[in-house]
């Protein structure tokens, strides 16, 4: 008899022993999950963005958990309030970056010194190829070094890759026909760039992903 469910699936012993505590945190939490879930105006993007931006510089953040946090915050931009906005802002800690590639068009090989990456595909589809190095120590200009893939994946409107200083650093962007992109990249340190690399795309062990690779001299 006590096993009894309502409607909805709950007990309905369990469902008498709520408190009104009990009820109060699922109200909270229920709050939070459609407050997550609601549409934001750019300006609210971009302030966000700064107040964390400015914790991972402090390294109160970890490059992780900011990357995934600007993911889910760049998802709830509403897509028409993406459009008409200068093809490049610059702030303190960040810049954000859009882009309009044709097919066949890209960034080849090229790494992200000091700073990290976060981009969303706005219109189209893009192939983009992840890879870290393998050699460490000083990387010179000229100098082979191995190279191992990550991930190889082709992203369409709305889908998102990120990349860290520490993780998926190398990338090569291809779009796969007419593409629009964003791109918010947060430096971390003073020297934030790119060094575009040479990569031999024939791999040295297919099984691993492993390719030679060389940086051009900046």
């Amino acid at each position: 008899m006590y096993n009894l469910q309502s409607e909805d699936g709950l007990l309905r012993r369990e469902w008498l022993r709520m408190t009104v505590g009990g009820f109060g945190s699922l109200l909270l939490i229920l709050a939070q999950m459609n407050a997550q879930s609601r549409d934001i105006t750019f300006e609210s993007f971009v302030s966000d963005l700064t107040e964390d931006a400015e914790r991972l510089f402090r390294r109160k953040i970890g490059e992780e958990s900011y990357v995934t946090r600007v993911a889910n915050l760049i998802r709830r931009i509403e897509p028409g309030l993406l459009r008409s906005r200068d093809p490049l802002i610059q702030y303190k800690r960040f810049s954000i970056m859009e882009l309009s590639l044709t097919a066949g068009r890209g960034f080849r090989y090229h790494d992200h010194r000091d700073y990290n990456s976060v981009t969303m595909v706005l219109s189209g589809q893009i192939r983009i190829k992840n890879f870290e190095i393998i050699d460490t120590g000083v990387i010179e200009s000229n100098r082979e070094l191995r190279i191992r893939q990550t991930r190889t994946e082709d992203l369409q409107s709305r889908q998102i890759s990120t990349l860290t200083t520490g993780r998926d650093n190398i990338h090569d962007i291809r779009a796969l026909g007419s593409t629009r992109l964003l791109d918010i990249a947060t430096r971390i340190g003073p020297n934030a760039r790119s060094v575009y690399l040479d990569v031999d795309e024939s791999p040295i062990d297919k099984n691993s992903r492993v390719f030679r690779a060389a940086f051009r001299p900046e």
